[in-house]
């Protein structure tokens, strides 16, 4: 069992430690206190109105409302031969994500507070159905936007019962693409290889080319994460 709280603990000092790589580098520490501690959000995630699966009420709840953290390196030349493995055929490294966000999840459950409204408009049977708010989330659950194209999800009524996290397209008819088979196991993997940006084409070096599912050689990550270490020491 991963304590959330203590996993958000590390990213942010994580991302802190890189602030002295050499070349261009930025950091984005903006991780949120837990929604427990805010009084609307308290009442919400203790409410049968809250719609949110249990990994995902914990997280919020007990460890970040929103967790945001990330970095961008561009390393110097000289870095780039021990780094060529893990950026993905370009010259910068990219981490972390903005995930989570609490209060897009309290918004939309809270929707059925308009259902009376929608109740007493003079709609027709066919468009009242296909536009009252109900708390069905359908097959994914967004856990970060990664770019204008790209999410980070989790899987809710997956055919093999699992809640795997995953990488989808916001286009239409775009497919899906399971990364880990539960939260818990995509934050201690995504950990290991130091938050790099979870797209697919971004950690090419850490899937299993069998399964196609996040699995790091841990002596691997293990070298990645002492290369970054040495870039930082003076």
């Amino acid at each position: 069992m991963i304590d959330f709280l203590k996993w958000t603990e590390r990213a942010r000092a994580f991302v802190r430690g890189l602030a002295g790589l050499p070349g261009k580098v930025g950091i984005t520490d903006s991780i949120e206190p837990p929604a427990m501690k805010d009084r609307d959000k308290r009442r919400w995630l203790r409410s049968g109105q809250c719609s949110l699966p249990p990994e995902i009420h914990e997280f919020v709840g007990l460890a970040s409302e929103r967790c945001t953290f990330g970095y961008s390196w561009t390393p110097p030349a000289a870095w780039l031969p021990r780094l060529q493995p893990y950026l993905s055929g370009g010259e910068s490294l990219t981490g972390g994500a903005d995930l989570c966000e609490a209060n897009k999840y309290y918004l939309y459950d809270g929707r059925h507070d308009f259902r009376s409204l929608f109740k007493s408009l003079p709609l027709s049977p066919g468009l009242a159905e296909h536009s009252m708010p109900t708390n069905e989330r359908g097959k994914l659950l967004c856990l970060a936007t990664l770019d204008d194209d790209h999410e980070l999800v989790l899987e809710l009524n997956a055919a093999d019962g699992q809640r795997g996290v995953g990488c989808a397209s916001t286009r239409e008819g775009s497919e899906f693409q399971r990364l880990s088979p539960s939260f818990e196991k995509f934050l201690m993997d995504w950990e290991a290889i130091g938050y790099i940006t979870p797209r697919p084409e971004f950690l090419t070096a850490w899937l299993d080319p069998v399964t196609g599912l996040l699995n790091p050689d841990l002596d691997e990550a293990k070298a990645f994460r002492e290369v970054l270490r040495e870039a930082t020491t003076p």
